[in-house]
């Protein structure tokens, strides 16, 4: 079996139980008492799948946080370089001259 690179067999199979579950549901009439226990079984392995989705791609507020301040300070410290070269070239020139 081929799965796409997002998906694990877990999922794969929480795919498959719901397929069947549908299945089963639209051989049923929607006021029986297996229709209500069909869809309280889907209910949760949506609930389980968006559980599984929420903690596959969340990136921590901690983490984010983290990569801005690295970023920010890598900017700083490139900008100053660049700043600090200008300024400390034209601060020589200017001392010459004055000699």
């Amino acid at each position: 079996m081929q799965l796409p690179w997002n998906t694990t067999p877990e999922t794969d199979l929480l795919d498959q139980a719901i397929e069947r579950l549908y299945t089963l549901m639209a051989e049923e009439e929607p006021d029986t008492e297996k229709y209500s226990v069909i869809v309280d079984q889907l209910a949760k392995l949506h609930k389980l799948k968006e559980d599984e989705k929420s903690t596959k791609t969340r990136v921590s507020p901690d983490t984010l946080a983290m990569i801005l301040g690295n970023l920010a300070g890598i900017g700083f410290i490139i900008w100053h370089e660049k700043a600090g070269i200008i300024t400390s070239k034209a601060l020589g020139f200017v001392i010459k001259s004055i000699r």
